[in-house]
């Protein structure tokens, strides 16, 4: 059964549900317009179907879980506008902060792997956690968070369909995608 996602705001009180299902996720363990391979394009960045493989395959050796390619691409696609978003408007994660988290992550979750061997996806994906939880504890402007979401829902997103589109704010999948993996800044619609 198709599924409907739209973007939400990140708003505080969604900061804080992300944050629970990111840290979860995170520390259980811790034909599109562009060129063929492409998994999905955000903003003029593209991310190639060997990207996303390389994406899972990392992050079931980190966290045990294997996540569906629909669903990594989704939250691929989600991570990605939001950290454009937060860069846009002046939102800063130190790279410290970063790396301590990876760092903690991979000791956890006792992977052979050090920090510098995390692929750059999976890295933002450690850094999008950094920024929910900025968010969350009041240290961006509600301005910041305004212009925020106003870039959310400006993103100019395309899917490869075998992920499904994106429309009018609306990733429109062919399953479940993104809310069940992150909870993060999709929320459910009605399809109808």
């Amino acid at each position: 059964m198709a599924r409907a996602y739209k973007f939400r705001s990140i708003g505080k009180t969604l900061a804080a549900a992300a944050l629970a299902s990111a840290v979860a996720l995170g520390l259980s363990a811790c034909g599109t317009s562009g060129s063929p391979g492409t998994a999905f394009i955000v903003n003029g960045e593209s991310f190639s179907e060997t990207d996303l493989t390389d994406t899972v395959t990392q992050w079931a050796e980190l966290s045990g879980v294997e996540v569906p390619r629909d669903q990594m691409a989704g939250f691929l696609v989600e991570t990605t506008v939001r950290l454009q978003a937060a860069d846009e408007v002046g939102v800063g994660l130190s790279e410290e902060d970063v790396q301590q988290t990876l760092e903690g992550t991979l000791a956890q979750a006792n992977s052979d792997l050090s920090a510098s061997q995390i692929i750059p996806p999976v890295r933002e994906m450690f850094r999008d956690l950094l920024l929910v939880n900025t968010v969350q504890s009041g240290a961006v402007s509600e301005e910041q968070i305004t212009e925020m979401n106003t870039l959310i829902s400006d993103a100019s997103i395309t899917l490869n369909p075998r992920y499904g589109t994106f429309t009018d704010g609306q990733i429109q999948a062919p399953g479940a995608l993104p809310g069940t993996v992150t909870g993060n800044l999709l929320e459910e619609i009605p399809v109808g």
